[in-house]
């Protein structure tokens, strides 16, 4: 049951990019269709750091695919439990989030909801949700893999946050 779960979690993802997906100056695709106007070696950072960030979010799903064939491969106690919470917990911060930006006026979200509390939900949702799934999956990989994702996260926010002070100035 734990696998169908955290598959379930991966379905959100795919849900909330169809209905609200959230364009960014900071997106990995949009840092490598600019190719020409960063240095090579920016470019080839981001690719990496991509890379190891697809690898890092696509491990849990992965071992729970293999789970419905395998038996044994998680070991059921109370961070199991825990990190099925906080990835659920992750997951409706996110979905709500990306919801809210779509419905409101980017102006006025500061004022309102979750804007009121974070700057950035959704990436507070992911990174919520991925810290439960490494309650539930502890490998070093794991935690090494969320500690990249984590830097290059922060690393986007301020590219999208200068973006967004250009663009609409302070609220």
């Amino acid at each position: 049951i734990i696998a169908i779960i955290i598959i379930l979690i991966y379905v959100s993802f795919i849900l909330e990019f169809l209905f609200w997906p959230v364009p960014s100056e900071a997106s990995t695709g949009h840092l490598l269709r600019n190719w020409r106007s960063n240095k090579i070696k920016f470019n080839l950072i981001y690719l990496l750091i991509f890379i190891l960030n697809s690898l890092f979010a696509i491990t849990p799903l992965l071992i729970s695919l293999l789970s419905l064939y395998y038996k044994d491969l998680f070991q059921i106690n109370l961070f199991t439990y825990l990190g099925l919470i906080l990835g659920w917990f992750g997951r409706l911060i996110s979905v709500y989030s990306a919801y809210i930006l779509h419905k409101s006026e980017l102006r006025f979200l500061v004022r309102i909801s979750i804007f009121k509390w974070s700057r950035n939900p959704i990436s507070l949702g992911l990174f919520i949700t991925f810290f439960g799934l490494i309650l539930i999956l502890p490998y070093y990989s794991m935690i090494a893999g969320y500690l990249v994702f984590v830097l290059s996260i922060n690393y986007k926010i301020g590219i999208e946050e200068k973006f967004l002070l250009e663009k609409y100035g302070t609220v």
